[in-house]
């Protein structure tokens, strides 16, 4: 079997022509990462970044930034305060670091091998990857960023806990034949590198371990476009996991210096500037080669070359930098040189399309080394194929040679358009520049993006192709100053596109700057840190991008001074470019406040509190409410008053209204980010607001501790057909994922009850027994509530707690299965209050105005429905991780108007259940902390339960209170500081 040489690969690149402008995705690929446009998950990232491990790092080094792993649970970008570290070079400057700072992280240290500890131009970098067994682990790294001062200023950690039988189940030829399947073009060669490799396959929020075969299929389509496909298959069940299109790369070097003295020749020749539709202009040809007498020469940049003897020379479509090839021969002739100084013209030796590319590839190899200066790799002659014939409309990179179609199709050739070359060009750029730091480029999107980036960089122009149309000369393969490119709604899929994203970021800080080469200095900076992914996390690594580049601009030679907690000195810009394209660290952002549950008819005021990383991000903060059963959301600005803080108002509502709000941060694409409570604001889907009850008063309760009434029905419904997880009424019993997460909740909701019940799907008999033993499976459980006589109320509402997850860590199948809440005023007639796969690992409050939904009668139910689908041929025929629980059904009456309020610093106050028999519970909603005295009198005004002094932190509290001993009847309570007074009526009942 003819096998091939792989020195090093890169990702195989073509470019479009206008009717296709952002270019097709390759129909072999396969990719092990399917969601490309995921974000960050909101809830995954708080409670990480409210892990202990990840606090007591804040608590030693100061103020630091993260975006976590969600499927290792570790910091993947990290930055934040200088720490120094101490050692005498580089990589005992990382291990001191990692030894003294990160060992709380539990990182696999005895499994770290060094990749590379390198000087960059504004920061130094050592790179390790992780060595399980004697395997790599495959994209496994630990990047630690070290300033010249020796000050750690960022790191990533992308390292797993590999469980993973090593012993493969299929041979070697076994694989061989798996990486070829569905590739139908031509199949030129198969190899097996050897070694077997480890693949981590991200799923929901952990990692699965495939342990691969790597294998290189090289294939020709019908235009003999080559392709060599990196293709992981899994060595125990032969599926092909992963398919990348790659190619391999050889060349050759010329670098002897012309010799001084004696006749001299300068060789020029029409080239096309531009494009084919502006007129050829004369150029020298630089760093071309002639040979003459067995001794080769070399013209400079300007086409001169001295040191010839006079008479016969060969002069040949070749120099240090390049080599034309049309039908595998370059252009040469032999030309006379004088004695004195010589004139030679290549026009009548080499078509203009020839001529053109040589000339291109000069001027991008020059200019490269301008941002580049010690890089050597590329310092060789690469071959430039042109008119080539087996098809039209392209031009590619294959790793060895940069290719030109011939015009045809309707296409002129692309030889002839200097930036299609730049662009191909830019392509060797990653390819080499990635192998010289030992890394290599593997992005299919960010390459193509980086790739146009180069070729702005020299036109200045934001049109990349212009001229490569025969029939139009203003058609174009794409451009970057209209309609910009925005993650996540335009990723596709094709790297053409989905590289648009990051080239248009960079482009866009070009034109803040007004200086499109300080933009080319700061990109090519990048470069060094090695910054690339597989394809298909092109938000994560788009991200890793921004951060990169606000590092490198806080570096001292740019004039910073290497803290990014206290800004850079081109942030403002460099966000907002990269903002523009929906490249944003808003997600790192924290909102506190504290919701509100309960008011008065009065102007509600909503405050929060905001940290951002970069408040430059941040188009607006937002207040978003709405009425009762309202469906459109009202926005409101949220105000800053001072410093982080920040409020706004929604307006006052008379009593027996309920109204639903939310708060957001809105980056300068208008996407949302940042909101509390988390993903409220999906459409379809969203998960639950906060809600104000405003002006009711509590009259029947159900928590399911003291106060239960007969007739609940837990899970024995016709047409439920779950086999566990069924509802039942009990203590809970927490479960957790792999890596310590709670799925199932671990207490019910009742403030100060110590844990006593609540309706739940199920009880494992132990928090150690697995994560799914009494989850809900294979179908619904229905949990329905006694009958309620409303008709006593005139306006009534109605409250509960719930915690649902369909998409815990670990679990199968996210976010497909339904949480369902219905009510009835017949017991026949079932309408909806949620329908909704959104899921939330907490307790969250839901309010509703029964009238909204039903008619007040004497027959009012409810029901709540977790289900587990059945979707046969799905993974685990769709089964999923599903648990949810009930607590604190409350119904209220829209109050009378008694009492005054006027205690300073409670926004609402409600006591409740009314009537009572046990224990009064009085919750506050505080706008401040007081210090009051609580007492109950009866309707005569004789204290029958003494002062209870009460210290309330701001936020909502809850006091009980306990009037057993109280005969039936009616009273007041009052809370009293000294000056002021607020009482509410209750009833108790024998």
């Amino acid at each position: 079997m003819k096998k091939f040489l792989l020195v090093a690969l890169v990702a195989a690149t073509s470019i479009s022509i206008a009717n296709n402008p952002h270019g097709e995705k390759d129909p072999f690929e396969v990719r092990f990462i399917t969601d490309n446009t995921r974000q960050p998950n909101e809830a995954i990232q708080r409670e990480l970044r409210a892990s202990d491990t990840w606090q007591d790092f804040l608590e030693t080094n100061g103020t630091w930034y993260v975006k976590f792993g969600e499927e290792t649970r570790l910091p993947h970008n990290a930055f934040g305060k200088p720490i120094p570290v101490a050692g005498s070079g580089l990589e005992s400057q990382a291990w001191d670091f990692i030894s003294n700072k990160l060992v709380d992280f539990d990182l696999p240290l005895d499994e770290l091998e060094l990749v590379s500890a390198r000087q960059g131009a504004r920061m130094n970098y050592v790179d390790f990857r992780q060595i399980h067994e004697g395997l790599p682990v495959l994209f496994s790294n630990l990047k630690v960023r070290v300033t010249e001062n020796a000050q750690v200023v960022g790191f990533m950690a992308d390292l797993y806990d590999v469980e993973l039988n090593l012993t493969p189940s299929i041979s070697e030829s076994a694989a061989s034949i798996a990486a070829t399947s569905g590739i139908t073009t031509e199949i030129e060669a198969v190899e097996i590198i050897p070694g077997l490799k480890i693949l981590p396959v991200p799923e929901y929020f952990e990692a699965k371990f495939k342990l691969v075969y790597e294998v290189m299929v090289a294939s020709r389509d019908n235009e003999s476009v080559p392709a060599h496909y990196r293709t992981y298959v899994d060595a125990h069940s032969g599926e092909v996991l992963s398919r990348t299109n790659e190619v391999a790369h050889c060349g050759h070097d010329h670098s002897e210096p012309p010799l001084p003295g004696g006749p001299e020749a300068t060789v020029t020749a029409d080239v096309h500037e531009q494009n084919p539709f502006i007129p050829v202009v004369n150029n020298p040809l630089p760093n071309l080669m002639i040979q003459q007498g067995g001794n080769t020469f070399y013209t400079d940049n300007n086409g001169y070359a001295s040191g010839l003897a006079a008479g016969n020379a060969t002069v040949s479509l070749e120099g240090y930098w390049s080599t034309v090839v049309t039908n595998n021969a370059t252009p040469s002739f032999t030309t006379t040189i004088n004695s004195g100084p010589t004139a030679v013209s290549f026009n009548g030796n080499a078509s203009v399309e020839e001529r053109s590319a040589y000339f291109h590839v000069n001027i991008v190899h020059d200019y490269m080394k301008t941002k580049f200066p010690t890089f050597t790799g590329l310092d060789f002659s690469l071959p430039t194929n042109v008119d080539l014939t087996s098809g039209s409309c392209n031009a590619f990179y294959n790793g060895s040679s940069i290719n030109f179609y011939a015009e045809g199709a309707g296409c002129t050739s692309y030889a002839s358009v200097g930036d299609v070359v730049y662009h191909e060009y830019g392509h060797g750029i990653n390819d080499f520049y990635y192998q010289s730091i030992g890394n290599f480029w593997q992005n299919g999107a960010m390459g193509e993006g980086y790739s146009d980036i180069w070729a702005l960089g020299i036109t200045n122009n934001p049109i990349l192709g212009e001229g490569t149309s025969t029939a139009d000369p203003t058609n174009f393969i794409r451009r970057y100053d209209i309609d910009p490119q925005v993650y996540p709604d335009d990723i596709s899929g094709g790297v053409h596109q989905d590289g648009e994203i990051i080239a248009g970021a960079w482009w866009d800080l070009g034109q803040i700057w007004g200086d499109l080469q300080q933009m080319m200095d700061l990109f090519a900076a990048t470069y060094d840190a090695g910054i690339t992914g597989p394809n298909g996390t092109e938000g994560d690594v788009y991200v890793d991008i921004l951060i990169e580049a606000l590092t490198l601009d806080d570096a001292p030679i740019n004039g910073g001074d290497g803290d990014i907690t206290n800004g850079t000195p081109n942030d403002i810009d460099i966000i907002t470019a990269f903002d523009i394209h929906g490249i944003t660290l808003l997600s790192n952002a924290t909102l506190l406040h504290t919701p509100i549950e309960f008011a008065e008819s009065e102007d509600l005021d909503i405050d929060v509190t905001i940290t951002l990383v970069y408040p430059w991000g941040l188009e607006q903060a937002s207040l978003y409410h709405r009425l009762n059963d309202e469906t459109v959301w009202t926005e409101v600005e949220l105000v800053n008053t001072a410093g982080n803080n920040y409020s706004a108002t929604i307006p006052a509502q008379p009593n027996g209204n309920i109204i639903a709000y939310f708060v957001a941060l809105e980056n300068l694409n208008g996407v949302l980010a940042g909101v509390q409570p988390l993903a409220s604001h999906l459409d379809p889907y969203p998960n639950l607001p906060n809600y104000v009850m405003v002006g009711y008063d509590v009259v029947h309760w159900q928590d399911f501790d003291t106060e239960q009434d007969p007739g609940w029905i837990e899970g024995n419904v016709p047409g439920d057909n779950a086999s566990t997880g069924i509802w039942t009424i009990d203590v809970p019993i927490p479960s957790y994922s792999d890596d310590g997460l709670i799925v199932q909740t671990d207490e019910d909701y009742t403030p100060g009850s110590g844990n006593i019940a609540c309706a739940l799907t199920g009880n494992a008999s132990s928090p150690t027994e697995g994560i799914g033993v009494q989850d809900v499976d294979d179908g619904k459980t229905t949990l329905i509530s006694p009958v309620f006589d409303l008709t006593q109320y005139e306006n009534p509402g109605v409250t509960y707690q719930r915690y649902y997850t369909n998409n815990p860590p670990t679990g199968a199948n996210p976010g497909a299965d339904w949480w369902q809440v219905e009510v009835t005023a017949d017991g026949n007639n079932w309408v909806y209050l949620e329908n909704n796969l959104t899921s939330d690992r907490s307790w969250r409050r839901m309010a509703f105005r029964v009238a909204d939904y039903v008619p007040i009668t004497s027959t009012f139910q409810m029901r709540f429905v977790a289900s587990d689908s059945i979707r046969p041929g799905q993974n685990l025929d769709g089964g999923s991780l599903i648990e949810a629980a009930m607590d604190e059904l409350y119904f209220y009456e829209e109050a009378e108007e008694i009492g005054v309020q006027e205690l300073d610093g409670i926004a609402s106050l409600v006591v409740y259940p009314n009537p009572v028999s046990n224990d009064l519970i009085i919750k506050a909603a505080l706008t401040d902390a007081i210090d009051a005295t609580v007492r109950v009198m009866d309707m005569s005004g004789r204290e029958v339960i003494t002062g209870k002094q009460v210290n309330l932190p701001g936020g909502t509290s809850t006091i009980w209170i306990d009037v057993r001993d109280l005969e039936a009847g009616n009273y007041l309570m009052l809370m009293t500081d000294d000056v002021s007074v607020l009482q509410r009526k209750f009833t108790v009942v024998r």
